[in-house]
């Protein structure tokens, strides 16, 4: 059946949908991206639900695999890129932009 990790999540951050979904049957667990209209882009909170759902399923002995897929014709748009705005553009001292190397360096602790 259908399931959630936890109640916040169940009803998304303000009240907002959900952007994943986790439902568990013969041993399968399946976890589809549900922000089509968001061509199912990896926001920071869509990336918190994604990794809650995939640790409730990792600790249920139920669970022998996991199925990824996504609601819409796009599986995943990749990395929000308007929440990486502020920080590919964020300078050093006195607002001068930073060079490439500590521009990827502030960049990848946001991806990973």
């Amino acid at each position: 059946g259908l399931f959630f990790v936890d109640s916040a999540m169940a009803s998304g951050e303000g009240g907002s949908a959900k952007l994943v979904t986790v439902s568990v049957a013969d041993g399968v667990g399946h976890l589809r991206f549900a922000n089509a209209a968001g061509l199912n882009v990896l926001s920071v909170r869509m990336r918190t639900e994604v990794l809650g759902c995939l640790a409730s399923l990792s600790a249920d002995p139920d669970v022998r695999c996991v199925v990824l897929s996504a609601e819409g014709g796009v599986f995943c748009a990749g990395i929000d890129l308007k929440e990486l705005g502020p920080i590919s553009s964020a300078g050093g001292s006195g607002n001068t932009p930073l060079d490439p190397g500590r521009r990827a360096s502030v960049i990848s602790g946001f991806v990973q």
